[in-house]
């Protein structure tokens, strides 16, 4: 009766249990691979933008160095 009970509420035996903690593993594996790259393209694309910025800068954007305001425009 609780086999039966595990299978009714989805719930395999320890097989299926590791295979789906080795499943989540690789998902969060390949997360951190991809991760830093995609924020890296981005964060280069920001900071290209911010370069491309023609005539003297105004306001708070004057006083703040491209790289803080790089991290501010990537936090959004």
């Amino acid at each position: 009766m609780a086999a039966n009970f595990q299978q009714q509420m989805g719930m395999g035996g320890p097989g299926q249990m590791m295979q789906q903690m080795q499943q989540q593993q690789q998902q969060q594996q390949q997360r951190q691979q991809q991760g830093p790259n995609a924020s890296g393209q981005i964060q280069q694309l920001i900071f290209q933008t911010l370069n491309q910025q023609t005539g003297p800068l105004s306001g708070w954007q004057a006083s703040v160095q491209i790289q803080e305001r790089m991290g501010l425009i990537f936090n959004l």
